[in-house]
């Protein structure tokens, strides 16, 4: 498909209820594969924040220092 043709199918999809929350679920999952720390399991290499340009907050996770394994 075109450009033109891949705007008006997503265009279509939107038009409808379901479509829309498919959307807004899809950019859902884009947006955290492209922020989460690699650490997490998305990101691989951080190629997400390469493409936006963003320079990460230190000091990043590890595999000892993810919060689902720090004591509580």
């Amino acid at each position: 498909m075109n450009p033109a043709q891949q705007d008006e199918l997503l265009r279509e999809i939107a038009r409808s209820d379901a479509g829309e929350n498919w959307l807004s679920t899809l950019l859902t999952y884009i947006f955290e594969a492209l922020l989460t720390a690699p650490a997490y399991g998305g990101n691989p290499g951080g190629v997400g924040w390469k493409w936006l340009e963003y320079v990460p907050g230190f000091p990043l996770p590890d595999a000892d220092t993810l919060h689902t394994r720090l004591p509580r």
